[in-house]
Formats: structure tokens, C-alpha cells, sequence
């Protein structure tokens, strides 16, 4: 049998856009000379066809994630074979090699040391497979520990039940308490190992770097990756389980990496992750000693920006069909995917590529990234401003950017592609033939060229074309070593950009060799002029390299060759050159399709500065040529340096539903078929439905694309769309398609306003999707079969539209506030659409809360990394909030310049944020524009949100901007509004309305609802204060419905109940005076001041139990750090209290019955009042006392037993556990008694109670921590401790994380 060879140049598509012709044609336009820039997650430079001399000739993190701030650290000790440092972080002794040592320093040398978290800089996927990795490691050393544990149980329960009983009773009780107590301690031990199991998180390596000038460039080693391959079962490496003040890294074999642009060195963490990383120094131009502030550990945020460099550029000599398409190129590896935000880019990010484009000289970038933005907001924002008005237009470096994956429908194209001016943006193609057999392994033969089914058409919202050219949309080639495989099939149009970018880096390649310009505008005219046909709806070709070569060649001398012509178009009855300007015509609602419409067309051949020369010769006259017949233009323009502008006019009254698409067209006429300009003109025509239900009956086959554009029903808030297939051509498989319902709204970003399903269904069966829209909205309704399914299915589409509107809501406005201090609101309903069964519900599930900033600072960022391609330096301001939360809990925190009111890329002031535990400054979490909910513990945080831009008066207004805090309400609480027929029964006898769907209204029918407004007490969450908003929804149906807000009314007055206090005998007026000036104590600042008010008070009052007690300190702060004559005085104070309390009479009245509250005498009352206080005093003063003395004195002798006793009696075992101040105590009792394992359990829950600390709390909070490592250790559970200190490093930063 013979089989057909391997496609192997569909591996990586080249031959469709005559880019392999070209080269075997023109050998040395290859892509030599060219550098081209990658904007994604970095490139791996050890990469299969990546790893030639002089491929990858920069590699720069532009996030800042691996950013290492460095500190300068003196050598301990110096020898001819090492230099020896401690990390101040870690305290892990570093070997360095001693001619790393400047000549001419001290005999102790002075190194600059940084520390990074692994797993802060390494990719997602990487992560995740050497966390299973290490796990496997890990279980087998702790369960060794289990083991053993298990075993002495197991041990302790074998024993002979009665095997003293013959020794006498007393014996026998003793042994069996004493076995009893060793079965705690044991079963307490497996508990905490249980626990601590079930929260275990991986650490990941502690990373340690050394830097240094050689005498030539400044170096930087890296070390403690724990990179080297070890068998699961061999469990834990010793090593990893020493204290870190044990352990040496040795530093001194470690590469000795520089700046990646100067030798193009790197290296890999280790053999077990194989995941590159090169360095970067970053130079902070305020510091004049000339040392770098930090350093860039430049790695991987993922594997698609590697994939997207071998498209490019790959150079394989051994198998040349898989080289790049420009095997020729330099790469530079601009790394915007940030790992902090799960590989997304920054807006932070973005400006720094900008520049570095510039900096490291690019001739073209690519960029596969990109995401919906707000319709109406094209062109605009930090990073789309810098690219064409700087980057592109100024420094003529050519932009390539995918179009995105959010088709089949119309107008789903990502910022920055086709939004934005001067960028070449490029759709996914599938060619038949080699591509498709090589890459997709399909199992239908007969498959056509296609593009992809999603990826996004234009046009963009303000009518400009949007796609620049279709490009192969495939390919399987390189990705990162870390990856495990040398190569990989990624689509989309990902993959189509770098085809396309590879395209046109052939050409720059010719280009700069045979002397001609290289301009955006020159290539730009060539491409669109030389694309082939396709049979595309909006006319987009694909690329095609050796015409556009041709054409260039055969232009290279045209006086408008440089020229770009910049068309702005604007209606009619407003004023040119504002927003109101657009790049083409698109018409898509039902009034704009239904009349002529006129419009200003302004043409201007625009040119970089430098050259106003060439601008005042241009002389042009052109010939203009509308493509259809509804479209109106003059015959003739004559155009100069300064554009003119004319009329045309769009008459689509007659047209029929759907899509049309045409063009107005300027020529050259002296140079017949020479195109200078266009305007793209899109209509899509609405029908309009007589009737609240259309149905749709498609046949679908070949990978075809169906659109309808339908006029939303007015009113319209919900819809229930039904599919059902049938003829299935090839019987007994599924068909497989994508429904996608996009309307277009002004501000909003497409995945606001899209429903997208991709469905497969077996004949005949039935599919059902509801969701929300619009009433006068244009809806598409597109239908499309998988590319790569040719055989054909009938389907049946049924949109049956329902709505009840509210008149307080008003279109594009979908949230309704209501005041709770109005006590009543009257809300207006009206079914708009059918006849619908009315059953409103409304639920809170959040609380929202406003915070100003507590600080802010202003200043510039002087690091060249920090400037701005316009020249300028960018501009930073940093606000720092804080709030606290009472219990755990979910939280959002998102600011004005957050998602949805602004995104990413139409956004001009890019943000981060970092949250913190304030008393630890360990980061919880790093944020962009996009809110995201966060588990958080109880206690205090810290905020710091960052916004950029090179003018710095425009992030001056935002140093007040408040940060919104979004918390979950408590769980299982319902929280709602109760519902009134009218406002008579609302104030009456009347129970609140229920509607379960057995009421109907009729078209056009008005219902009025009564909210009852007045909610507080146990009708509110117990967190809602007085002005908090609660956030809510209010609807019909599940879909439809409106945001509610609910502003919390002050509280009412409680009502004097039955438990109030009574009469205050003659004693307690005597006490009166001493009860109110006691508090006034914590009001002193100066401790001299507080002990000389207190004196006088106690001279006057000596035996009043509030004036004793204010010279206690509370419990929870009397810790390690209080000073011997504080712990002193505390213990008399204490004692002074006991003095005053009859212990006896309190327990006694501990242990009576009493009465109801309301049953009880005023005397009765007076009574349990002054018990209660008694009571309360003397536990303070026990707890305070027996805490003083174990600071003081420690908890072997017999004075802490007895006060240890004696507080636990007054306590009660259940209470005991529950009081956070005995914690502390209780530990230190185990602890003596060697009961490590229940000392465990004791330290473990009063860390979490503490949760993320509070004011005060913090240095308890990190002993406790602490405490925890040592009686790991003590224990004997080296693995465990080793874990806890390492997490102790990374919860206790030394700063907070830099941006």
C-alpha cells in the first residue's frame, strides 16, 4: 500500500499568500534586515526555529511583573573560593563567585540582592503542572508524618483496657487519665495535620538573585528554583526541609546573565520546568549613583506569543517548509501579557511596548492580543493615541493586529485592530489543501477555502471597513521548551496576524534593499490594491505578497506614496472635525435605513511633520465612483496638502432588509485605476415584524453564513429563541453551528450586547435560549455552520419577544434607585409586547459602600522604559485607601475608570490596583480594569490603585476618585421589598400583594406597584448602615431585568422594651460620676498622663469597679513586648479587682434560674445588672493576670497554675475556646505539659481568628505565625515547619509589591 506523502508546507501556510514564490523568486527579500517586534506573552528564545544566533535579538517584560527590587547587601565573609551573603529576606547564606567583587572594593564587598516568588513570574500552565508535580513529593514526606502518628494511636488503643486493675483503683485512674490525655494529644495531632493538609498551597521556589558589575556591564545571577527533576516516591528533598537560615544557594556556577540585547544570553530556571528567562536592569534616572533600582526577570506569561514568532520568523534549516513565513527577521520579544491579571495585557503595559518599539528600533510589530472596547469610542484611548500618532505616523514602524474571535456576526471586531487608524488588521482564512490536511486531520474531504467562523468582520461601529485582509489562520509550529513539545496547532486569527505580518516583512525586506520607503501609507496602499478576490460580503481579500510587491515597485515614485488619506465623515446637520466625525457610513437602525441621509466627506493626504515640502506639491485630481446606485457622489475632486471636502448621499429607502455594502471610490484620473481613497458605506437594513414572534427556515451547508437584521419590537425586554434542526444530510450526525445575536449600542462593548451559542444538535431536537434586549435596537441574527462541516441542515429559527417595561427606567439607562427614606415608591408597569403574566420579583445580594482615599501622590516615572513615545515622561498617581471587614467575606473593589464605564483600551488613564493586608502588606490580590469578586478574611486592608499618563495634570484628577466596594451580602439572608396594590393598603390593615403569574396583562396594560420602602431591623442585612446602597434586581422574568439600588434610611429609635434598665437606686447614682470619667482615660495619649488621672481617680473612688478596671489593659494586648514594669502593674491591677469581687457570690448567681426580663423587679433587674458587671470585670481581670504572668514570669511555675486555674473556672470550658484573649494563655499551658499537638490546634485557631489582623494586632499576629513554625518544629514535623516558615517570608513582605 502506498500512501500519499505528509503535507508538510500546510504545517505553517505559505504558498496561498505567494509568500514562499516570493522568496524562491527574490532569495534575499527573505526578511533580512528587518526587525519585528512581538506584543504578546513573550517569546522563548530557546524555541525550536527561535534558537538561532541573532533570531531573537531583545526580550523585554513591558508589565513589570518580574520586576526584582534590589538592595544593597554588605558580604559576611570574603575567601579566595567564595564571597559569602545573607538574604535580608530569606536569611539563606548565597555563595557568590569572589571575582564578581568590583576591583577596588572593601574587603567586604557590597552586592545588589533581590528575592521574587516563583510563582509570581512563571506562566499559569507552568505553574500548575509543577504544583501536581510537587504535590506528589509532598504527600509522600507528610504522609510519613500521618503515619507515625496513626501508628502511636494505634498503639495507645491496643493496650490492655484493665491491665491495672489489679494495681488498686487510685493506680488504675491515674494510668487511664493519663492514657486519655495522650489519646488528645494524639488525635489532636492528626486534626492539625488534617488542617493543615486541607489548606496546603504551594510555596513554590523562593527565588534569590545577586547583581553586580563586572567592570563592563552590570550581571545578575538567579538561584533557588528548586529546578532539578526528583521521583515522587523519594518524597521531599532535605534540602527543602532545612530552616532557610540553614540552607547555602550556591551561586557561584550560575549563569552570569546581562542585558538579553547585549549578548543575547539566557538560561532556565531549572531541568524539572525548563522555562526560559533572560534579565533586564532597570535604571531609575532620579538615582545618581548609577546602580539599577530592580531588575527584570524577564520570562513567559504563556506559550501563544512564542507560537506567534515561529510564524513569523522561525527559521528551521533542517525542514525549510517549516520555516516562518519570513525566515529572515530579527524577533524582539515585547512581553504585555502580565501574570499578576491571568496573562492579559495592561494598559501599563501597552505604553511601555510603544516605546520599546521604538527603542529598540522595530520596523513592524505584531500584535495577536486585543478585546472588545465601547462602540463609538474607535481611534480613541492611551494606547491606540500613541500607536497611530506616534508609533505609526511618526516613526513609520508598520502595525499588524489581529481582528479577533468574536464572529460570525457583523461589527465584532477587538480594539486596537480595526478600530484604530494605520493598523493592518488581519482576519483568519482556511485555505483547502495542504493546510487543511496537515493541520485539522478533517474527516469531511470536500471542505471549501473559508475563513473562520469566528473570526470578527467589520465594520467597525463608525462605519470604516475594519478588516484589511484575510491571511491563513493556522499553523502548527513553535512553542515555549517549558511546553513539553517543540510545536503546536494554535488558530485564529492569532495566527493570521503573524502570517500576514510575515507577508509584509518580505516586502519591508525588499523594500529597504532596493532603496524604496517604508511608510504605514505605502504598504498599506499596496495590500488593499492587490488583495484577491474572495467573494467576501464587505469586499475584504486576501493577501497576496508577490502583486503587492509589484505594486510597490511599480509606485515607488508616486508623489502621494507616503501620503495617507485620512477620511472623516460626518452627517450632515453637524459640525466637522469633533466626535461626531466617523470613518465611513453604516447605517443599521430602523428610522436611518428608512430615509436618505447626506453627509460631509472630508479627504485629507496627510504626512509626518518633517516633510512639509512633499505636502505643499501635492497636486491631485481625482475621479469619484460610488459602487451602487443608492449612493449619490460629485464626479470630480481636486485635492491639495490640505484636503478638501464634498457631499454624498445614501439613499437606502428602497433597498431591501439585510446587508448591502459598497464604497465611494477616488482615482487618480491621470492615472486610470490608480485608487487614492474610499469610503466604505455599510447598510443593514431592519425588517420590521408585524407581529411579536418571527421565525426564520435556513438550509445551512459548506460552512455558510446567514444574517437577518430585525427592528426590536419597542418595549422589548426579553426574548425566548428556539432552534431545531432537520435533513441532516449526512444522517445520524449531529449538526454543529453558531448562533450569534449582536445589537450594536453606543458605549457599550460587544459582550454587553451579544448572545453567542455554539450548538450541536441531533435531528429534530429541540434547543431553547433566553436572554435580554433591547426594544428599537437593530438585532442580527446570524446563522452559521462550522467551516469545516460541508454537509447540509435545515434549520428553523423562532424569536418570540416578550417585554413589561417600568417608567422610571428610561432606554440605555437599565437600573432603577429608590431612597428609602421616601418610605413609599409607586412604580409604573406596562406590558408592551403580548399578553404576559405579571409576576414582579425583587431581590439585594450586595451592599455597596464608597471610599475616598486616604493618600495620594502625584510624580513622574523617570526609567527609560517610562517614557512616552511622544517624547514625554509618563505621569503616575497612586491613591491609597482602607477599609476593614468585621467577618470573611466576598468583596469588589472597582473605581470610575473601571469596567464597564471605561476598559481597557478606550481608556486614557491605564490602572492597577494591588490589594493588601494592612498589617502585613502581603498582596491578596492584583487587579486592571476589570472588578473581580475576592474571598478576603476578616480584618483591615490596603488599597493602592495606580493610573498613568504623560501629561500629569490629567492624573491629578483623579487623586480624589473613590473606590467602590461591592460586598456580598450575608448568606441565607433575603432581603427584599414587599409589594402593594396601592398605597391605601400599603399604610393599612393589608398583607403585601403576592403575584405568582395568575395575574395577565394585556398589551399596553399599566399596572402600579407600591414598594414599601421603609426597611430596617431584621428586614435589613446586619452590615447595611445608614446611606450604604443595596444592589439588587427587579423583573418579570430571569431575563430582563433592571439593576436595583437601594438607599439605606437611617435607623429608627428603638423602642423602650420590656429588659430596659430600671430606676437607678441611690448606689448607682453614687457610682455615676466614676462610670463616666473611667473612659476618659483611653482619651490621654501620654501613659505619664493616663497613670496620673488614674491615681487621682482611684484616691477619690477607690473601690469602684470602672476606675479599677480602666487600669487594665485590655487582654488582647498584653503580649511578648510588654515591658516588665508594665506586666508588674498590670498583675496588681488585676488583683486590686479581685479584691472587689466576691468570686463566690458571682458563680453562684452564674448558676441560678432566673426569671424572664419581663417578669423580673426593678430591684431583681438592678441586681443581675451590677452581677453581670461583676462578673465581667473579674474575667478581665483573670485573663489580664494570668497573661501578665506568662510574660513575666513564664508558665512552668505554680503561680501562673493558679491563675491559669482560676480563669478557666470563671470561663467555663465551651467559653473558654471561644474567647480569643485565653488563646494565647491556653497555648502556653499545653505547651508546658508538652501537649504540642494541642497547643497546635490552639495557635492554629487563634490565627484564624485574627484573620488578616487589625490595627494593634499585627506584631500578634506575626508571633503567632511564628509560634506556629516552632512547635512544628518542636513537634518534630520538619516538612510542616519548613512550609510555615517560607509562607512566613511571603506573608511579611518587606514593602509592598511594585506595580
Amino acid at each position: 500500500m502506498v500512501l500519499p506523502p505528509f503535507p508538510t508546507a500546510g504545517l505553517l501556510p505559505k504558498d496561498a499568500t505567494n509568500a514562499a514564490k516570493f522568496i524562491e523568486k527574490h532569495p534575499k527579500f527573505d526578511g533580512r534586515n528587518i526587525r519585528v517586534g512581538i506584543l504578546d506573552t513573550g517569546v522563548d528564545p530557546a524555541a525550536r526555529g527561535l534558537d538561532g544566533k541573532g533570531k531573537v535579538v531583545d526580550i523585554i517584560d513591558c508589565t513589570g511583573t518580574g520586576d526584582v527590587p534590589l538592595a544593597p547587601v554588605e558580604a559576611t565573609s570574603v575567601s579566595s573560593d567564595a564571597i559569602e551573603l545573607k538574604s535580608p529576606t530569606t536569611g539563606r547564606k548565597l555563595l557568590a563567585d569572589p571575582s564578581w567583587a568590583s576591583k577596588g572594593s572593601s574587603d567586604k564587598p557590597t552586592f545588589l540582592l533581590g528575592f521574587k516568588r516563583a510563582y509570581e513570574v512563571w506562566p499559569k500552565d507552568l505553574v500548575a503542572r509543577r504544583k501536581v508535580q510537587r504535590k506528589r513529593n509532598w504527600t509522600v514526606e507528610t504522609a510519613k508524618i500521618v503515619d507515625q502518628v496513626q501508628r502511636e494511636l494505634a498503639d495507645l488503643d491496643s493496650k490492655p483496657a484493665a491491665a491495672a486493675a489489679a494495681k488498686g483503683a487510685e493506680k488504675a485512674d491515674s494510668k487511664e487519665a493519663s492514657a486519655d490525655a495522650q489519646k488528645a494529644e494524639l488525635k489532636a495531632k492528626l486534626a492539625v495535620l488534617t488542617d493543615l493538609s486541607s489548606s496546603y498551597s504551594d510555596p513554590g521556589p523562593l527565588l534569590e538573585t545577586i547583581t553586580f558589575h563586572d567592570g563592563k556591564t552590570w550581571r545578575t545571577v538567579v538561584g533557588g528554583a528548586e529546578g532539578d527533576i526528583r521521583e515522587s516516591t523519594f518524597g521531599w528533598p532535605d534540602e527543602g526541609l532545612q530552616k532557610l537560615e540553614g540552607q547555602v544557594l550556591d551561586l557561584r556556577k550560575a549563569k552570569r546573565l546581562a542585558d538579553f540585547h547585549l549578548e543575547q544570553e539566557h538560561d532556565v530556571f531549572g531541568a524539572a520546568d525548563l522555562l526560559t528567562y533572560s534579565v533586564n536592569h532597570i535604571f531609575d534616572s532620579a538615582n545618581n549613583d548609577g546602580k539599577p533600582s530592580a531588575v527584570s526577570l524577564v520570562t513567559l506569561s504563556g506559550a501563544h506569543g512564542t507560537h506567534v514568532a515561529g510564524i513569523v520568523g522561525a527559521h528551521v534549516p533542517d525542514s525549510p517548509d517549516e520555516n516562518g513565513v519570513a525566515p529572515g527577521v530579527e524577533i524582539v520579544s515585547l512581553k504585555i501579557g502580565d501574570t499578576r491579571v491571568e496573562g492579559m495585557e495592561t494598559g501599563v503595559a501597552l505604553l511601555r511596548a510603544a516605546q520599546a518599539a521604538i527603542a529598540t528600533r522595530c520596523d513592524i510589530l505584531n500584535m495577536s492580543f486585543g478585546e472588545d472596547g465601547a462602540f463609538g469610542t474607535e481611534g480613541k484611548g492611551a494606547f491606540a493615541e500613541a500607536m497611530r500618532d506616534f508609533v505609526i505616523r511618526q516613526k513609520d514602524i508598520l502595525f499588524v493586529s489581529s481582528a479577533g474571535n468574536s464572529a460570525p456576526a457583523l461589527t465584532t471586531l477587538g480594539q486596537p485592530a480595526g478600530t484604530t487608524d494605520g493598523v493592518f488588521t488581519i482576519g483568519a482564512y482556511v485555505t483547502a489543501g495542504s493546510m487543511q490536511s496537515a493541520e485539522y486531520a478533517l474527516i469531511e474531504k470536500d471542505v471549501k477555502d473559508h475563513p473562520t467562523t469566528w473570526s470578527s468582520r467589520g465594520p467597525a461601529a463608525d462605519g470604516a471597513s475594519g478588516v484589511t485582509a484575510w491571511a491563513p489562520g493556522a499553523a502548527i509550529t513553535s512553542i515555549p521548551k517549558y511546553c513539553l513539545s517543540a510545536t503546536q496547532l494554535m488558530n485564529g486569527t492569532s495566527m493570521a496576524s503573524p502570517n500576514a505580518c510575515g507577508c509584509i516583512a518580505l516586502l519591508l525586506s525588499g523594500m529597504k534593499q532596493e532603496g524604496i520607503p517604508i511608510t504605514s501609507a505605502r504598504v498599506h496602499k499596496a495590500i488593499l490594491a492587490t488583495n484577491k478576490d474572495v467573494d467576501d460580503e464587505l469586499g475584504i481579500g486576501f493577501i497576496q505578497v508577490d502583486k503587492a510587491w509589484e505594486y510597490i515597485v511599480a509606485n515607488k515614485d508616486r508623489p502621494d506614496a507616503d501620503f495617507e488619506y485620512q477620511v472623516k465623515v460626518t452627517p450632515f446637520n453637524r459640525p466637522q472635525g469633533g466626535n461626531s466625525d466617523k470613518r465611513g457610513v453604516y447605517l443599521r437602525e430602523k428610522l436611518e435605513t428608512r430615509r436618505v441621509n447626506q453627509f460631509n466627506v472630508n479627504v485629507r493626504p496627510t504626512l509626518k511633520g518633517t516633510e512639509p515640502e512633499k505636502a505643499y506639491a501635492l497636486q491631485l485630481k481625482a475621479s469619484l465612483s460610488p459602487s451602487a446606485s443608492w449612493i449619490t457622489a460629485p464626479d470630480f475632486l481636486h485635492l491639495g496638502g490640505n484636503g478638501r471636502s464634498f457631499e454624498i448621499r445614501v439613499d437606502p429607502t428602497q433597498l431591501h432588509p439585510g446587508l448591502h455594502s459598497a464604497t465611494v471610490r477616488g482615482y487618480d484620473a491621470e492615472q486610470p485605476g490608480m485608487l487614492l481613497f474610499e469610503v466604505p458605506i455599510t447598510v443593514t437594513k431592519p425588517e420590521v415584524s408585524p407581529t411579536p414572534t418571527v421565525r426564520y427556515n435556513k438550509t445551512l451547508k459548506s460552512g455558510s453564513i446567514t444574517r437577518n437584521f430585525l427592528h426590536v419590537p419597542e418595549g422589548a425586554t426579553w426574548v425566548e429563541a428556539r432552534f431545531r434542526s432537520s435533513n441532516h444530510a449526512s444522517s445520524g450526525t449531529a449538526a454543529k453551528f453558531w448562533a450569534h445575536l449582536v445589537a450594536v449600542e453606543p458605549q457599550r462593548r460587544l459582550s454587553h450586547v451579544e448572545e453567542a451559542y455554539v450548538l450541536q444538535l441531533t435531528e429534530g431536537e429541540p434547543v431553547t435560549k433566553r436572554f435580554s434586549v433591547k426594544g428599537g435596537q437593530t438585532l442580527e441574527v446570524c446563522l452559521a455552520e462550522m467551516w469545516n462541516q460541508s454537509a447540509a441542515f435545515d434549520l428553523e429559527c423562532e424569536l418570540e419577544f416578550h417585554g413589561i417595561t417600568i417608567g422610571h427606567s428610561v432606554a440605555g439607562r437599565d437600573e432603577l434607585t429608590l431612597i428609602g427614606g421616601d418610605g413609599l415608591a409607586k412604580i409604573e408597569t406596562m406590558s408592551q409586547i403580548r399578553l404576559e403574566s405579571f409576576k414582579p420579583s425583587i431581590s439585594f445580594s450586595k451592599r455597596r459602600t464608597f471610599v475616598r482615599p486616604a493618600s495620594s501622590v502625584v510624580r513622574p516615572l523617570l526609567s527609560e522604559r517610562n517614557a512616552h513615545p511622544s517624547g514625554r515622561q509618563l505621569h503616575e498617581v497612586v491613591n491609597t485607601y482602607n477599609f476593614s471587614l468585621s467577618e470573611a467575606g466576598t468583596v469588589k473593589l472597582s473605581w470610575p475608570t473601571s469596567s464597564p464605564l471605561s476598559n481597557l483600551y478606550d481608556s486614557a488613564v491605564p490602572m492597577l490596583s494591588s490589594l493588601y493586608e494592612a498589617q502585613s502588606k502581603k498582596l491578596v490580590a492584583f487587579g486592571d480594569v476589570y472588578a473581580k469578586d475576592k474571598e478576603l478574611k476578616k480584618g483591615e486592608y490596603t488599597v493602592r490603585c495606580q493610573w498613568i499618563n504623560e501629561d500629569p495634570s490629567v492624573v491629578d484628577k483623579l487623586k480624589t476618585a473613590t473606590m467602590r466596594m461591592d460586598q456580598k451580602l450575608t448568606k441565607g439572608k433575603d432581603v427584599s421589598l414587599s409589594l402593594y396594590e396601592d398605597h391605601v393598603d400599603a399604610f393599612g390593615k393589608a398583607s403585601p400583594a403576592t403575584f405568582k403569574g395568575n395575574l395577565k396583562l394585556f398589551p399596553g396594560e399599566r399596572k402600579v406597584l407600591n414598594l414599601d420602602l421603609n426597611l430596617h431591623g431584621d428586614s435589613l442585612p446586619k452590615e447595611a448602615q445608614p446611606g450604604d446602597v443595596l444592589v439588587g434586581e427587579f423583573g418579570f422574568a430571569p431575563e430582563g431585568k433592571y439593576e436595583l439600588r437601594y438607599i439605606v434610611a437611617p435607623a429608627p429609635k428603638k423602642e423602650e422594651e420590656a429588659s430596659k434598665d430600671p430606676k437607678p437606686s441611690p448606689e448607682d447614682e453614687a457610682e455615676e460620676l466614676p462610670r463616666l470619667l473611667a473612659p476618659m482615660a483611653k482619651k490621654l495619649k501620654s501613659q505619664e498622663q493616663k497613670r496620673r488621672f488614674l491615681d487621682s481617680l482611684i484616691k477619690d473612688h477607690p473601690n469602684s469597679l470602672p476606675v479599677l478596671l480602666a487600669r487594665l489593659d485590655s487582654p488582647e494586648n498584653i503580649n511578648a513586648q510588654s515591658k516588665p514594669e508594665d506586666l508588674d502593674a498590670m498583675i496588681k491591677a488585676a488583683e486590686a479587682v479581685e479584691a472587689q469581687v466576691d468570686e463566690k457570690d458571682v458563680l453562684l448567681w452564674m448558676a441560678e434560674k432566673r426569671a424572664p426580663v419581663a417578669e423580673q423587679s426593678d430591684e431583681v433587674k438592678r441586681e443581675n445588672k451590677k452581677q453581670e458587671e461583676r462578673k465581667k470585670a473579674l474575667l478581665a481581670a483573670r485573663l489580664a493576670k494570668v497573661k501578665a504572668i506568662l510574660h513575666r514570669h513564664g508558665s512552668s511555675g505554680g503561680e501562673f497554675q493558679e491563675a491559669y486555674e482560676a480563669a478557666r473556672k470563671l470561663l467555663g470550658e465551651g467559653s473558654a475556646s471561644e474567647n480569643p484573649a485565653w488563646a494565647t494563655v491556653r497555648v502556653a499551658y499545653h505547651i508546658e505539659r508538652k501537649r504540642l499537638g494541642l497547643a497546635l490546634q490552639g495557635v492554629r485557631k487563634a490565627i484564624k481568628e485574627l484573620g488578616a489582623g487589625e490595627q494593634g494586632k499585627g506584631e500578634e499576629l506575626k508571633r503567632l505565625q511564628e509560634q506556629e513554625r516552632e512547635l512544628l518544629d518542636r513537634v518534630g514535623w520538619r516538612a510542616w515547619a519548613a512550609y510555615r516558615e517560607r509562607w512566613g517570608v511571603l506573608d511579611w513582605p518587606r514593602d509592598y509589591a511594585p506595580f
